[in-house]
């Protein structure tokens, strides 16, 4: 039900409901849908303009961006969205409905119908993070044998908190004054 017949719709909110299947949301790159998405709102139309206000649920497999491991990663994005006819002359987008919200995206329809797949997978991809981990306190891989540091590398190799550790091992020159002298 994620295409919707434009002219079934009125002024009274509507109820809907629906999934998408995985390869529905061609989902791409690090975001892999684990599952169906399912997609809750209200959807109603005034003049011209559709008017959808909901959320899209989801399960997708991120790559931790420390130590690599594929974590699952649930997803809730909210959706406000505003369509107007293809057929429509171009003018700026306008306030959400009744609620006067901004929508986060200005859509248009065609031949009575509605896609609002491209708007949800959008949602989903905004959604996740831009360095996700599978955990707050992942400490990543080990520097020498690339072994996670979560479950003890084993290499004997031992990896500095910080990363200006390496300076301390480096020993500064002896100073000297500007007559070539020690000080």
């Amino acid at each position: 039900m994620s295409v919707i017949n434009v002219y079934s719709l009125n002024a009274d909110p509507r109820e809907i409901s629906f999934v998408l299947q995985p390869e529905e949301l061609s989902l791409e790159g690090d975001a892999v849908a684990q599952g169906p998405a399912r997609i809750r709102g209200e959807i109603y139309r005034l003049g011209e303009k559709i008017y959808f206000r909901g959320r899209v649920e989801a399960e997708l497999r991120l790559t931790c961006s420390r130590c690599l491991k594929e974590f699952d990663y649930p997803v809730s994005a909210p959706l406000l969205l505003v369509a107007l006819p293809a057929e429509a002359p171009a003018r700026p987008a306008e306030a959400g409905g009744r609620s006067g919200e901004e929508p986060d995206a200005t859509l248009t329809y065609a031949h009575e119908q509605l896609d609002l797949r491209p708007e949800i997978r959008t949602a989903l991809i905004l959604a996740v993070p831009m360095k996700p981990l599978c955990r707050e306190d992942c400490r990543g891989l080990c520097a020498a044998c690339g072994r996670p540091l979560d479950t003890g590398c084993g290499c004997g190799e031992t990896v500095a908190d910080s990363p200006f550790a390496v300076l301390q091992k480096l020993q500064a020159p002896p100073r000297t004054d500007g007559n070539g002298e020690s000080g």
